[in-house]
C-alpha cells in the first residue's frame, strides 16, 4: 500500500472535488459584484436561529466568507495528505488500515463538500437579502447543515468501527 493508492481519486472523488470547487466558485461569486455597492450600502453579517439578520455591517463582509470558505477547503484538502495522522475509532493495524485510511481520506472530502456548500448558500443568500430579494435565511436549510456534517462523520465513523469487526 502506498501513499498514492489511498489518495487516488475514483469517479465518486471527482465528483466530490468539482462539486467542492462549484461551492467555492458561489461563495466567491458575489464578489463580482463587490463594486456595484456604494461604501455605505449595508450588508448582514450575523443571522439569528430563525436566519433572520440581526447583524449588519459594510460591503467588506463581502469578502469574508470566501477567506473563511477557501481556508478551510485547502486545509482539509492539505489534511488528506496526512491520513496516518487522523484518529481513527479502532486500532489501525496491517489488515484494517487500507480500508481505514480511505475512509478517512473520503470523510474529508465528504466534508470540504458540504463546508463549501453551508458558505455558498450563506454567502449568495447574504448578497440576496442585500439587495432585498429575500429577507432571510431558509431555517430549514440552516437547520439540516449541521445535521448531515454531523451525519457525515457518525457515518464513517460507523463504517471505520466496522472495520474492526472485519479482521
Amino acid at each position: 500500500m502506498d501513499k498514492g493508492s489511498i489518495l487516488k481519486r475514483n469517479t465518486e472523488d471527482w465528483i466530490l472535488e468539482i462539486l467542492s470547487f462549484l461551492g467555492l466558485l458561489g461563495c466567491l461569486y458575489p464578489l463580482l459584484f463587490y463594486g456595484e455597492f456604494e461604501a455605505g450600502e449595508v450588508f448582514p453579517m450575523h443571522y439569528n436561529f430563525r436566519g433572520e439578520v440581526d447583524g449588519w455591517t459594510d460591503r467588506s463582509i463581502l469578502w469574508i466568507l470566501p477567506v473563511i470558505s477557501v481556508s478551510i477547503y485547502l486545509i482539509l484538502l492539505v489534511s488528506e495528505r496526512f491520513y496516518r495522522k487522523f484518529t481513527y475509532p479502532v486500532r489501525v493495524n496491517d489488515d484494517n488500515k487500507e480500508q481505514l485510511y480511505r475512509l478517512g481520506v473520503r470523510m474529508l472530502r465528504w466534508l470540504r463538500l458540504f463546508i463549501a456548500l453551508l458558505f455558498a448558500y450563506i454567502q449568495l443568500t447574504g448578497l440576496q437579502i442585500a439587495r432585498g430579494d429575500v429577507f432571510s435565511l431558509n431555517p430549514v436549510i440552516m437547520g439540516v447543515f449541521p445535521v448531515v456534517l454531523l451525519g457525515v462523520c457518525g457515518y464513517f465513523y460507523l463504517k471505520m468501527f466496522a472495520c474492526r469487526k472485519n479482521l
